[in-house]
């Protein structure tokens, strides 16, 4: 799949209204992603996952890969996992945690630190 294809995730902005999250306050905090999908007898599957910072995967449960590669606001790495050994015939749930880490932070700090 091409990038143009891919299903990009992200926190809904209904819940970010919900929670009452302010903007620039997403940093250290986890985003949950659940996928359910119909797998037939010998079904591979091979993702290419990428993350803001941090991800965990499982898949039917079972830990399935984290990552990615640390990058920075110029580059984005992914993986690329073989997920065929954990998918059963029919439903399989995929399950992503992802932490949120502003890559900006630092620049963005606005309280003053007193100088000795």
């Amino acid at each position: 799949m091409e990038w143009k294809e891919a299903y990009w995730l992200g926190v809904p902005r209904s819940e970010i209204k919900k929670w009452n999250i302010l903007e620039g306050d997403m940093t250290g905090r986890f985003a949950y992603y659940r996928c359910g999908f119909h797998a037939p007898k010998g079904a591979r599957l091979i993702a290419a996952i990428a993350a803001g910072s941090r991800y965990r995967m499982w898949v039917n449960g079972r830990p399935a890969g984290s990552g990615p590669c640390k990058g920075d606001r110029y580059r984005q790495f992914y993986d690329r996992l073989d997920l065929t050994g954990y998918l059963t015939e029919g439903e399989n749930i995929l399950a992503v945690q992802v932490l949120y880490c502003d890559p900006d932070a630092a620049v963005k700090q606005t309280d003053e630190r007193p100088h000795s």
